[in-house]
């Protein structure tokens, strides 16, 4: 993302703001020195409120710079404190449409597996459960619904209800079922236009807010590449 692009805000009050993510885009700062989504939203936010100086805006969660879709920060130390422990609660619905190949996976299913990130590699670890045994020690659970919803060739749309928020945890249990996400080289992925994107998109979510305790749902429909095909599938599940 250039710095001239303009960036789409879903929603935002005093407390928090959520902006759409462009696929390849980081979400805070890493080792690149590659423009982030943090920067741009605290650009936003100097324009929107002229604010000059240092403004506070800090990430909720972390969206892969892969992957695109709804991205919440908070404005306030209040709502970024609220929001974590929202989080932590599970008490938030998290909706994500992919495309994969490999063959389709039933219409609907649950995925349980364990997972562990390999810091070094940059890259999580899935095994099936082992009801006879504890979890592993640095093993946590992942579990994830989804729903498939179509398919054009090689290529099959899915809905997912990410039911924990483990890292890369749908391209790592997509993968282990036989499903990798298109674009995902790391995950055994076939290639896509774009080198810096994966077929994940972060759709809608909705949670109670963290101060005034009303409803929030945001949603954005993916786009680009090969998911405009795809797009009235998606507004068919809606």
């Amino acid at each position: 993302m250039s710095r001239s692009r303009q960036i789409m805000a879903l929603y935002e009050d005093n407390h928090i703001l959520i902006l759409e993510k462009p696929a390849g885009v980081l979400v805070h700062a890493d080792r690149s020195g590659d423009y982030t989504l943090l920067e741009a939203g605290k650009e936003y936010l100097r324009k929107t409120r002229n604010k000059p100086g240092d403004v506070f805006l800090k990430p909720v969660h972390r969206i892969d710079r892969p992957a695109s879709g709804c991205q919440i920060f908070a404005c306030t130390s209040k709502g970024l404190s609220r929001m974590n422990q929202i989080f932590r609660d599970r008490a938030i619905n998290k909706e994500y449409f992919c495309l994969s190949t490999g063959d389709p996976l039933v219409e609907s299913t649950e995925l349980v597996h364990w997972i562990k990130k390999d810091t070094e590699r940059n890259k999580s670890r899935v095994k099936k459960p082992d009801p006879r045994k504890k979890i592993p020690s640095n093993w946590q659970v992942a579990k994830l619904k989804l729903e498939l919803c179509g398919s054009s060739g090689n290529h099959h749309l899915y809905r997912i209800l990410l039911e924990t928020g483990r890292p890369h945890q749908i391209r790592a249990q997509m993968a282990a079922a036989g499903a990798p996400l298109v674009g995902d080289l790391k995950y055994g992925g076939e290639k896509w236009q774009h080198k810096y994107a994966i077929a994940l998109h972060c759709f809608r979510l909705e949670f109670e807010h963290p101060v005034s305790g009303e409803q929030v749902s945001v949603s954005c429909l993916p786009k680009g590449q090969a998911w405009e095909f795809f797009v009235p599938l998606i507004k068919d599940h809606l």
